[in-house]
């Protein structure tokens, strides 16, 4: 009888002490998985360009008289920050000084010979198209500035008006003894040369191209040089 209620104690106590043997004991670590870091939404990390860019910009341009600008470039990185890039676009109005002169020198002589009031103007839109070097100075900053280059050539279009007495006559000056020579008529074809600095603001596959650049378009007897207040947006790979 005392060996059955020794045994009953014994059982009674380890009915004690187990629940409290398991509360003391510590939960087995949960396995979580590791902590991702999400990629950064402002696609600033890395180079502007990883491969090739293509875009389109506009702008204003003029070089005696502005007007706008319209064009499209495509490039692909080359070397370290060295993009290589084909540029065409247009600009409203290239004319120089030197023909808005000549117009004027024509315009007096009708006045002068006719007895009436004359007039003229010219416009000289010019297409071109230029191969370009792009420095991009890389960093993690969000404004990357870069310096361009580039070279090739152009096509202007000369497009005169003159007045007399308040009347178009720009077709019909042969018989007022005036003849336009191909500096205010016709079409003719330069080389080209391109150099400005701007600065790449990338956002995820996008990116904003902001600068200046200044395209001389070689002509007979100087050179039309365009100012250009450049704005792009495009995709980058």
């Amino acid at each position: 009888m005392k060996q059955l209620w020794y045994s009953m104690a014994i059982l009674a106590a380890l009915a004690c002490c187990t629940p409290a043997a398991m509360a003391q004991t510590p939960a087995s670590p949960r396995t979580t998985p590791p902590t991702q870091t999400a990629p950064s939404s402002s696609g600033t990390i890395g180079p502007v360009v990883n491969l090739w860019y293509a875009g389109l910009t506009t702008g204003v341009a003029g070089a005696a008289k502005s007007g706008g600008a319209f064009g499209g470039e495509a490039g692909v990185r080359t070397w370290r920050s060295l993009d290589v890039s084909l540029e065409s676009g247009w600009f409203q109005n290239a004319v120089r000084s030197e023909s808005l002169d000549s117009a004027t020198t024509l315009a007096n002589y009708l006045q002068a010979s006719q007895g009436k009031p004359a007039g003229s103007n010219v416009k000289e839109p010019a297409a071109y198209l230029t191969i370009n070097g792009r420095w991009v100075f890389e960093s993690q900053r969000k404004w990357r500035p870069y310096g361009i280059v580039g070279v090739g050539g152009a096509r202007v279009s000369h497009k005169s008006s003159f007045t007399l007495n308040g009347a178009d006559i720009s077709g019909s000056l042969n018989q007022y003894g005036v003849t336009l020579g191909n500096d205010l008529s016709g079409h003719t074809s330069h080389a080209a040369v391109t150099a400005g600095l701007g600065v790449l603001i990338p956002w995820n596959k996008w990116y904003v191209d902001v600068g200046y650049r200044l395209t001389s378009i070689l002509v007979s007897g100087g050179a039309a040089n365009v100012n250009r207040l450049n704005l792009g947006f495009g995709a980058r790979f």
